[in-house]
This record gives C-alpha cells, sequence and structure tokens, in this order.
C-alpha cells in the first residue's frame, strides 16, 4: 500500500482546508517537491554532520559514537535551557541520567539505546503458570492467594500473541419501546466487509440483559471469532467490554491499520436509534483478573502461555462502577476494594483528567477528592501513584511533613508537587512515620506552599542526547537545513513510553548568539505518544513560533488507513525533516507527510535533542493513562542508529 501523494495549487485543496500558500513568497530552487522522497529532495545538499551510533562500523565518512566519551564530545546529556541534568519538561516521570550511567545508555553494535529504566522493580512479584493454554482466557497459577480480581497482569517483554486491545462500551439511559442499539465492525484491515450486528430493545429490557445478548451475538459471530473478537460482561449493568489481538499480516504495509501488528485495525462504531444511550468508552492495552477461583484465574481476554512461564503482578487494578450511573460525584460504588489504599492515585477514563487521591474506602466503594463523571463502560484505575497533602509550608528543604504518609509511600521513590512542572525531581531517602506530623527526607531541596500536594511514585531512570552545535537556517550560507535519525521506536506495548527527535534551544541560555528578542521555535520531528489506548502515534508540529499555516497534508497518514493503528516501533524508521526560515517538511521512511509555512525565530541556533521520556504527571496527557502501568516493559528503549544533518543555499 503506497501513500497518496498530491501536490496542492495556492488557494487550497478543497475538504474546507485552506493551504495560505504564498508562492511568490515560496517559490524557490529549493523548496521540496511535495511528489519526491526525502532522499530526493535532498540529493545535492552538503553534509554538515553524520553520526553513526554503535560499537560496529561506521559508514563511509561517518563519525562512529561507540562509547560514552565519544558521545560526549558532540553530545550534552541535558539540554541547555533547563537548569538542571535530571531536570524534565512536560511534568514527566523519567529523571535524565548523565552519560556514565551504562544502564540508560547503552552502546550496542547497531544503535546507542535511551533506556529507561526502573531500578527497585515495582511489581508485586511472579507467580507461576501451572498448566498449558491455548486461546483460553482461563490461567492455573502455583498460588493465586494474593491476586485480587482486576489485579493488572503481564507475561512480559515482547510476548505479542499475549497483546490484547480491550474497548469498553456502555448502554444505559430510558429504554423505550423499538428503541435499537447496533454495533458495527469495520474489518476493511484485514480485506473483509464490515459486520453489523442490531438488536431492537423493549419497555421491559434490562440494561444489564441487552449488554449480554449483544455479548452473547459477538462471541457467536463465526467471522469475528475467526479473527480473535470476543466479548465479556462487564461489571456494571450496562456495560460490556470487546477484545481483539494484534493483526496477523506478515505481507501487510510498512503502515497503518493493515501493517502486521497493528493494534488499531478494528474500528469499532457504537450506535443506538432513540432514547436509549450506547457508547464506545474507552480503549485499553492491558491484561488483567476478571475472576479467581482455588489457582485458576480468570483474564480480561485469551492468552496463550507454557506450564513454568511466569505471570508477572502488577500494583495497578482495573475496575468498573458497580452500579448504574447516579451522575457526578465523589463517591464511586465498586465490586470490591481489595489492594486499595488510602493516599493512592485513581483515574477515570478520559472524563476526568486529573490524578485523584482515595480519601476514604469501603468494601465496596472508594471516595475521591472531587465529583468524577464515571459512566458504563469507564474504566476505574489503580495507579502506582501516591499523593499527600503538606501539613507545612516547604521552603527550600529536603523535609517534608504530612498529617499522615499513605502506607504506599517508599524510600527510592520520586517526588514531584502535583500539576506543576517540576524542573527537578528528587528522592526519598529516609520516612518517619513515628513523629507528629510525620516526616519524609528527600534527597535535594524543594519549595511547596501549605496547600501543596506531593506526588510520589517509582523512580523511573532515562537518557538524552542534545547536539553541542547549535543550527538554524540562514546562516552561513545554509538556506536550508535537512535532518534524518534512523532509529527504533519503542513498541506500542511499551505504554508510556514518550520518544522524541526535535529541535529547541532557549536563547536566554546561550552565549553563542547575540541577546535574543524573542523566544526560539520549536520543532518536533516526532513526538510519539505511547498512551495506554495506542491513539496518539506520530506528532509533527512546528511550535512556539509565529502563526503557522498548512501547505501540504498527506491525507492517508493524517486522516486515511496510516494514522489509527500505525504502530511506529514495529520496524526501523526514518524521520526526517526538511527546514528552512520560513518553512518545515516533514517526513516518515522517506515519504512526505506534512508541509507547513513558519516563521523560525533565529534569535538561537537550534540544538538537536533525541530523549526517551516516560509518561507523565501533567492533566494535559493523563486523560488516557498516561503512565506505565506495566512494569515489565522495562527496560524500554529508544535506538538511535544514525543521525545526518545536512544543508543546502538557494
Amino acid at each position: 500500500m503506497k501513500a497518496t501523494r498530491r501536490r496542492f495549487l495556492a488557494w487550497g485543496y478543497g475538504a474546507g482546508i485552506g493551504l495560505g500558500f504564498d508562492f511568490a513568497r515560496r517559490a524557490n530552487a529549493r523548496q521540496p517537491n511535495f511528489a519526491v522522497s526525502f532522499d530526493a529532495a535532498v540529493e545535492n545538499y552538503t553534509p554538515l554532520a553524520d553520526y553513526s551510533f554503535g560499537t560496529g562500523a561506521a559508514p563511509r565518512g561517518a563519525t562512529r559514537i561507540a562509547d560514552a566519551d565519544i558521545l560526549a564530545s558532540f553530545f550534552n546529556h541535558w539540554a541547555a535551557n533547563l537548569r538542571s541534568p535530571t531536570a524534565t519538561i512536560n511534568t514527566e516521570n523519567q529523571r535524565y541520567m548523565p552519560f556514565s550511567s551504562r544502564e540508560n545508555f547503552v552502546f550496542a553494535e547497531d544503535a546507542l539505546e535511551l533506556t529507561a529504566t526502573l531500578p527497585h522493580g515495582g511489581g508485586l512479584g511472579s507467580v507461576v503458570v501451572t498448566a498449558n493454554a491455548a486461546g483460553s482466557r482461563t490461567l492455573a497459577v502455583s498460588d493465586a492467594s494474593a491476586i485480587c480480581v482486576g489485579r493488572v497482569v503481564s507475561f512480559g517483554e515482547r510476548q505479542l500473541a499475549n497483546q490484547h486491545v480491550t474497548l469498553g462500551c456502555g448502554i444505559r439511559g430510558k429504554l423505550a419501546d423499538g428503541d435499537s442499539v447496533t454495533l458495527s465492525f469495520d474489518l476493511s484491515a484485514t480485506g473483509q466487509e464490515a459486520i453489523t450486528l442490531s438488536e431492537t430493545v423493549s419497555a421491559t429490557s434490562t440494561h444489564r440483559a441487552l449488554a449480554q445478548i449483544l455479548v452473547d451475538r459477538i462471541n457467536a459471530d463465526a467471522r469475528l471469532s475467526a479473527l480473535g473478537i470476543a466479548a465479556i460482561k462487564g461489571t456494571s449493568p450496562g456495560s460490556y467490554w470487546i477484545t481483539y489481538p494484534r493483526l496477523n499480516n506478515p505481507g501487510g504495509p510498512p503502515f497503518g491499520r493493515a501493517a502486521n501488528g497493528s493494534m488499531q485495525w478494528l474500528s469499532l462504531s457504537a450506535g443506538r436509534n432513540g432514547s436509549v444511550t450506547h457508547e464506545r468508552k474507552a480503549s485499553v492495552f492491558l491484561t488483567w483478573v476478571t475472576g479467581r477461583e482455588g489457582n485458576n484465574i480468570t483474564l480480561n481476554h485469551p492468552v496463550t502461555a507454557q506450564a513454568g512461564q511466569k505471570l508477572h503482578l502488577m500494583p495497578s487494578k482495573m475496575m468498573e462502577r458497580s452500579d448504574a450511573y447516579q451522575g457526578i460525584s465523589a463517591t464511586i460504588p465498586l465490586a470490591d476494594t481489595e489492594g486499595l489504599e488510602i493516599g493512592q492515585a485513581v483515574t477515570f477514563g478520559y472524563n476526568d483528567r486529573q490524578y485523584r487521591p482515595i480519601v476514604s474506602k469501603t468494601v465496596d466503594s472508594i471516595t475521591v477528592n472531587d465529583g468524577v463523571n464515571v459512566t458504563e463502560g469507564l474504566f476505574v484505575t489503580s495507579q502506582p501513584i501516591w499523593l499527600a497533602k503538606v501539613a507545612a509550608e516547604v521552603k527550600n528543604s529536603n523535609i517534608m511533613t504530612f498529617e499522615a504518609i499513605p502506607a504506599g509511600v517508599s524510600v527510592g521513590q520520586q517526588v514531584i508537587r502535583q500539576d506543576t512542572n517540576p524542573n527537578n525531581n528528587v528522592k526519598v531517602v529516609a520516612i518517619d512515620r513515628t513523629s507528629s506530623p510525620q516526616k519524609v527526607t528527600l534527597s535535594g531541596r524543594v519549595t511547596m506552599p501549605v496547600d501543596g500536594t506531593a506526588l510520589f511514585h517509582p523512580p523511573i531512570h532515562s537518557g538524552q542526547i542534545w547536539s553541542k552545535v547549535g543550527y538554524t537556517p540562514g546562516e552561513f550560507g545554509r538556506d536550508w537545513i535537512a535532518l534524518e535519525l534512523k532509529c527504533d521506536l519503542p513498541d506500542s506495548a511499551d505504554i508510556g513510553a514518550w520518544p522524541a527527535f526535535w529541535l529547541f534551544r532557549d536563547p536566554y541560555q546561550l552565549t553563542d548568539m547575540p541577546t535574543p528578542k524573542d523566544s526560539a521555535s520549536e520543532i518536533d520531528m516526532t513526538d510519539l505518544f505511547v498512551y495506554w489506548s495506542n491513539l496518539s502515534t506520530n506528532s509533527h508540529r512546528p511550535a512556539n513560533g509565529k502563526p503557522t499555516t498548512e501547505i501540504y497534508r498527506n491525507t492517508a497518514f493524517h486522516n486515511g488507513e496510516y494514522v489509527v493503528g500505525n504502530n511506529m516501533g514495529l520496524k526501523t524508521r526514518k524521520i526526517q525533516a526538511i527546514w528552512s526560515t520560513d518553512q518545515v517538511f516533514y517526513y516518515i521512511d522517506g515519504i512526505l507527510v506534512w508541509a507547513r509555512n513558519f516563521t523560525y525565530n533565529r534569535s538561537a541556533r537550534a540544538q538537536i535533542a533525541a530523549n526517551l521520556a516516560v509518561g507523565t504527571t501533567s492533566p494535559n496527557f493523563t486523560g488516557n493513562g498516561f503512565f506505565p502501568l506495566d512494569f515489565s516493559r522495562f527496560p524500554m528503549k529508544f535506538r538511535l542508529r544514525r543521525l545526518r544533518i545536512l544543508a543546502a543555499a538557494d
């Protein structure tokens, strides 16, 4: 399957999208032709730098970066605009480490692996599978006594056959005679026709019975079963779940829904007629326990396992409300609250973008710090995160005090202030629960107001590189600059991984430029959010400059077959861009995917950066559960193979 390529005229290309193309301003010899590949566009460019990462032989003309000492000759381990090497930008969870950290900067033969690690584990241990299972939801394990219903589990690294998507659906509202609910399964990625199921409602129907009918019909459909699509009745009266595996399509295209290993090959629409409400609410890429009897556990989707294999237990729990939706409330009824702690953070699907602490609980409900909107089909997820308000203002001190420190807080965890870009993650080095108020001692000094909330989470370490040389078009006869990173991005199973290849530099931190008049622009060649829902794949955007206008959009990538489910981490990719003072062109594997007019603020030369962030506590991102809930995914890797920088004059 080939990408759709079209050249668009100055007045736009229809579909209501105006390009704002100033032809007289843009016409020049070097502007890339929309129809040609990246290699063709830069054929006559001059190399400025060429770095080959890894201990193996470098290509001819490339500089071999084979160890930390050589790396430090050309790159820094932190950005010039940040106040410390461990600082983060978007309230991220990781703590960036120096090049001397061999666990986070791993030199393989063919790549430098920026590696995210969880130094002290963080899981709850593991159990052993005691009998073979083939496509079954039931699993026999050595000891299920410590496994509560809802517990997130994992078979470990790269168990592709056991990685499924779970879609949460819900039926609610008034049921009246003649109403109907429908489910449409778009199977075009498999080359098959769509399947639509419809069920008529009567006034005597119940939400629970209607959901069960849909579950039974899905499981009875031979075509759906052949594709691994299955359904399960949920906990709420009108909730049900639909699960499906990765796409098995070895001959598929390199991108998109039909690509081998795609996680978003199935497009599901939940429809209705009449007063009833029928919605597809959540998309989750996790495995969890839905039932337990003796040493047999039931999972949310079928798995294949061998006797002797380990099943890893995670500190998170997946739940649903146990009653019908009653409106916004701080108290959420649950089937049980086993394994939940006061102060532990929970999230409520995409309807609530905050980590909310549990302030009280009973055997069948939790109460959080504010009202939330939790309808049928949304998952309530406990996080490996703990929140507590400080008992007194903290002024540049390494001591914080609390009325009560949550039981889940432990030595070695990182701590930041909730809802604030921390700029520096510090760690817990001591805990005193015997004093009044209770005390936490930190590895560094912090400041927090009297009403501030401290957020504690597992200690995640990672790596990044920033070029020592800054670049900007329009200098030294370089009107156009091209960049290409050959790399292996984290797999979409690595929930929380956030790799980026981008350009930025804060002009107020520079010494090699005149005093700037405005802030430097940001250009993201890739800013890959690996949410637990895997709905966001690749983000290309210039930012922080003057207003931008689009001049080209490859519709196959942006609203066609290459966007949904495009698993960038399934093969080695080339992430590329061509950049001038007023334009930027973005490519993936040589294919132009987007181009924009924008003015680059040349007050400062931009650093070239590659980094592997891991999740964030920012409300901008937590709506999709952007935290690594499956700790068996560590170590996560962003493998840098080769970085090329080229330039040309008009």
